[in-house]
């Protein structure tokens, strides 16, 4: 234990966290710079869609797309501990009757040539933080079996199509009855949760909540299968 706290601390020293808004030094698992802080307002958007319903602390516009796009283009991937922590906000309360009986985190994964590219997979390191913070074990519950294309250079009507069978289960775990908090950086169509959720559900899985960064879906809009409902926490906890 002492030995963890020494290296939680070299860490620290050699590599702070930062605001994930304007990149400043920011106190140790602090969410953000006292400034960027005091025009922060968490939406809690959410969605359903067919197989899973997705919350949303942001829309995707301003800081928080500048905040995204940096951890993602701009190789910031020390940006995903404060951005987990609204995840989490907003987690705890639109699924609060269902967290205590979510089992596992998942993430979805990534293309080989986003991975080359960037070196890191955004939407685990969401995950691992999102983990850390509910104290629930995260799995590489979902396989990418098939490269497609990158989601965001398509337009909005090949998104569903270029997701179809390219996600796999990973046969190393076993979901039967389990619940799974899938977890991804920007929810644009749905498509993509909507088709990794369809994969665990085949699987086994008993129901599938999603959670991510940003929303750039519009208001009270019916979007291929989703729409947009504010109060749909009320729908969601009945289940």
């Amino acid at each position: 234990m002492r030995i963890k706290v020494l290296l939680d601390r070299l860490t620290s020293c050699f590599y702070p966290d930062r605001c994930p808004y304007c990149n400043i030094i920011i106190m140790p698992n602090s969410l953000c710079c006292e400034e960027c802080a005091e025009n922060i307002i968490q939406e809690d958007i959410v969605s359903k869609g067919i197989y899973c319903s997705n919350v949303s602390p942001f829309r995707l516009d301003g800081m928080y797309k500048n905040s995204i796009y940096s951890m993602k283009f701009s190789s910031h991937p020390g940006y995903a501990k404060q951005l987990a922590m609204p995840m989490v906000t907003s987690t705890r309360k639109i699924y609060s009757e269902q967290l205590e009986k979510i089992d596992y985190v998942a993430y979805v994964p990534a293309t080989k040539k986003s991975l080359h590219s960037r070196g890191y997979n955004q939407a685990y390191l969401l995950a691992k933080y999102v983990a850390m913070l509910l104290d629930i074990p995260c799995k590489e519950l979902l396989l990418k079996i098939k490269e497609n294309d990158i989601q965001h250079l398509l337009t909005r009507k090949k998104r569903k199509q270029n997701v179809k069978n390219v996600f796999g289960f990973n046969s190393r775990y076993n979901i039967k009855d389990k619940n799974v908090l899938l977890v991804d950086d920007i929810y644009t169509t749905g498509s993509t949760l909507n088709e990794c959720a369809r994969v665990l559900l085949d699987s086994g899985a008993s129901k599938v909540m999603c959670t991510t960064y940003v929303t750039a879906a519009a208001k009270n809009k019916i979007e291929n299968d989703f729409y947009i409902s504010e109060d749909f926490s009320q729908d969601i906890n009945k289940n």
